[in-house]
């Protein structure tokens, strides 16, 4: 926490809305407020909506019956994740031409 209320530096937090192990609502609240706290104003935080812990969506059995109303979904990345890290270091860091 206390190295949290002195991070100046640019923070990019992504969560999970369906993580049971961070909670995102909990753990985004108490980021914003000690970042805040340190007078950090280049901070992101961004809730992917029923991704779990990974980022991604969940998967399972999806449907009643049999194939094809029932069928496995395949956990899969949660939309717009990767594409968000990506431009957000790009962003954040310097290239170089070396």
């Amino acid at each position: 926490v206390e190295t949290l209320r002195q991070t100046a530096i640019p923070v990019l937090a992504l969560y999970g809305g369906s993580d049971f192990v961070v909670p995102a609502e909990i753990n985004a609240r108490k980021l914003r407020r000690w970042l805040t706290e340190a007078g950090n104003e280049e901070f992101e935080i961004v809730t992917y909506p029923g991704a779990d812990h990974s980022l991604s969506l969940a998967a399972g059995f999806q449907g009643a019956g049999e194939w094809p109303e029932r069928f496995f979904r395949w956990p899969r990345p949660a939309p717009g994740a990767y594409a968000k890290l990506v431009s957000w270091v790009r962003e954040h860091t310097a290239a170089t031409d070396d």
